[in-house]
């Protein structure tokens, strides 16, 4: 019976133990599905809730940007409205309107009273206007009204600079020229001198010049210079400390923004307004405000109406010629055109080699007593071009030559320069060929910034390099310099270069010309006559030559005239009637004065054959007549 029971047990557990494991299975799934419910719901209250919060930080998001922009929109028709009804140079200090008399700047020009009003009241603005117009105190002035109405709070401990206003400018000498006139206006002011922060001054000066007076309100950089300062500190594995914050910046000048705005410099001045994160005001600069600088003021600048300082209205006259020569002999001509100059010059070289060359003539050519000869270029280090600008202010009885590369193309400023001459078209940079309009705009800039009259802008170009098609497109802006004019007569040469030597002379006192007079041998009156007419032509380097063809300005080779009296000439028939005379091969004809005369390039060794076979009766048509051109 114990037996029977025992295994009725054991089949009674055996059926029901599978049914206790399927039930439990069963539950946990239900308890997993319910959790998996809870979860799904407790997510969804999540997702809700933060929706919720985004679409709220959105609208409240979009709520102050909509005030914001409405502030800001509020503050610039208040400031422009501000703008249109200044008074150019109203409210400055006695102090900084003496500093401008001093400079005889005792009324604004056209530029400055358009820049006054948007720049003063902290507007972006763009101002174009011609060279030698005043844009530098354009915005000068206004910024410094604001600094001086408004100074700021000394700091209380040692930190980086933190300048209020910062002018970039593309070349060291620019930037030191923009230094000084900044410095000579607010003299006896309160404000500071600002810090100038240029390559090839050691770095460690340029810091001090930052920290100064406990940071300058006023940074005139190069692109480079700058960066580098930015960059100070802020390396990784540098320990040095920041030396330049632009947390206070209220202005940021682009002078030459042109040249800043080229390939080279833009990524520094992007990575600068990259990294402003406030409001600020933008200013652009230049004589000539090109289609890429309208292009990057669309997208960095908020530019109104009064902002768009465009003026076209020059001090200056100046004439435009051009000549043609070789380019092997552009030296020579530079300084065959030099002598006739009485006042101070600039020559731009395209290349350094060339204004080495071009400089050497020059000093063997123009005497030492009468003339100046200065380099400047790329080759030069920092001291060396602060002791030609140095060399160049310093010199009061003796004309100043400065021969340079493009690198004294903008803004730099030379009293008294009468000549401007360019030694070749002016071409884009790296791109031989394509010419450069406003490349010669800021070139000739450097002549009559004063406003003094007869100042002359001359491009020599050389007709055999296929220049003078690039010339002839020049003069649809400066219509004098096409056709182009003939070198100047050898005559006209010699006598430029005698009344240089005569006034070295003129400035030998009357005690030394006494004890020369008192140490002379008794001389006839023909024989001091030759004696001084010798030491004349010693004194101004002067010997007899021939003159340049009037067409290529090639020294072998001379401009014929031919003239006919019934007038009808034709290039064929010049040609035939020349070379019946012993000619050879000929250079262009060109026939003017409607057919009654032609110029025509004859070889200078077969000119003197021709000339002498035409002296003989019958030689040449009837009424025809042909001379050397030698004025």
């Amino acid at each position: 019976m114990r037996v029977l029971w025992l295994l009725l047990a054991a089949s009674a557990h055996a059926f029901l133990a599978p049914t206790s494991r399927r039930t439990c299975v069963r539950q946990r799934s239900i308890e997993d599905d319910l959790i998996a419910e809870l979860d799904a719901t407790a997510e969804d209250v999540e997702e809700a809730r933060n929706s919720i919060e985004e679409d709220l930080t959105a609208e409240l998001d979009e709520a102050a940007e909509a005030e914001e922009e409405a502030r800001y929109q509020a503050e610039l028709e208040e400031k422009t409205k501000k703008a249109a009804a200044a008074t150019c140079w109203e409210g400055l200090p006695e102090t900084v309107l003496d500093n401008l008399a001093a400079h005889n700047i005792n009324t604004p020009l056209p530029a400055q009273d358009r820049a006054w009003g948007p720049l003063v009241n902290g507007l972006d603005a763009i101002v174009s206007s011609p060279t030698a117009t005043g844009k530098t105190l354009a915005y000068m002035i206004p910024l410094a009204q604001r600094l001086l109405e408004k100074p700021r709070e000394m700091p209380t401990k040692r930190g980086p600079a933190s300048p209020r206003v910062v002018i970039m400018a593309p070349s060291r000498e620019l930037s030191s020229q923009i230094a000084k006139e900044w410095d000579e206006l607010v003299k006896g002011t309160s404000a500071m001198k600002c810090a100038l922060t240029i390559g090839g001054v050691p770095l460690h000066r340029c810091i001090s010049s930052l920290r100064r007076g406990g940071g300058a309100d006023v940074v005139v950089a190069t692109p480079g210079r700058l960066a580098e300062l930015i960059r100070q500190g802020r390396g990784r594995f540098v320990d040095q400390e920041i030396v330049l914050s632009f947390d206070n910046l209220e202005t940021f000048v682009l002078d030459e923004a042109d040249a800043l705005l080229n390939e080279e410099d833009v990524p520094e001045v992007k990575r600068f307004l990259d990294g402003m994160d406030h409001d600020y005001q933008l200013a652009l600069v230049s004589a000539t405000i090109t289609n890429k600088v309208r292009k990057f003021a669309r997208g960095a600048m908020e530019i109104v109406d009064a902002g768009d300082v465009d003026i076209n209205q020059s001090r200056r006259i100046v004439e435009h010629e051009s000549i043609a020569a070789p380019e092997a002999e552009w030296p020579q001509v530079a300084s065959e055109l030099i002598q006739g100059c009485s006042s101070n010059a600039v020559v731009f070289c395209r290349s350094i080699a060339t204004c080495k060359s071009t400089a050497d003539i020059l000093r063997r050519s123009l005497p030492a007593q009468t003339s100046i000869i200065l380099e400047l270029h790329g080759d030069l280090d920092a001291a060396a071009r602060r002791r030609v600008f140095r060399e160049a202010r310093q010199s009061e009885d003796r004309s100043i030559i400065l021969v340079a590369t493009d690198v004294a193309a903008r803004g730099l400023d030379i009293e008294d320069v009468g000549l401007c001459l360019q030694l070749g078209a002016p071409l884009k940079a790296g791109r031989r060929g394509v010419l450069d309009p406003d490349l010669y705009a800021h070139r000739f800039g450097r002549a009559a910034r004063g406003g003094e009259a007869g100042a002359s802008s001359i491009v020599a170009f050389d007709a055999t390099a296929g220049e003078a098609p690039m010339v002839e497109a020049l003069s649809e802006d400066y219509p004098d310099l096409w056709p182009s004019k003939p070198p100047p007569a050898p005559s006209k040469v010699r006598e430029a270069a005698i009344r240089r030597a005569l006034g070295a002379c003129d400035r030998v006192d009357d005690d030394t010309v006494a004890a020369v007079l008192g140490d002379l041998p008794a001389l006839s009156d023909n024989e001091a006559k030759r004696l001084l007419a010798a030491a004349l032509a010693a004194l101004a380097n002067v010997k007899v030559q021939g003159r340049r063809s009037r067409e290529t300005g090639k020294a072998s080779d001379r401009t014929l005239r031919v003239t006919a009296s019934s007038g009808g000439l034709a290039p064929g028939a010049v040609v035939k009637a020349l070379k019946a005379l012993g000619s050879g091969k000929l250079g262009r004809v060109r026939v003017v004065d409607e057919g009654s005369a032609a110029f025509v390039e004859v070889p200078a060794k077969r000119a003197a054959k021709v000339l002498a076979a035409a002296a003989e009766s019958g030689a040449l048509p009837e009424g025809w007549g042909l001379a050397e051109d030698l004025e």
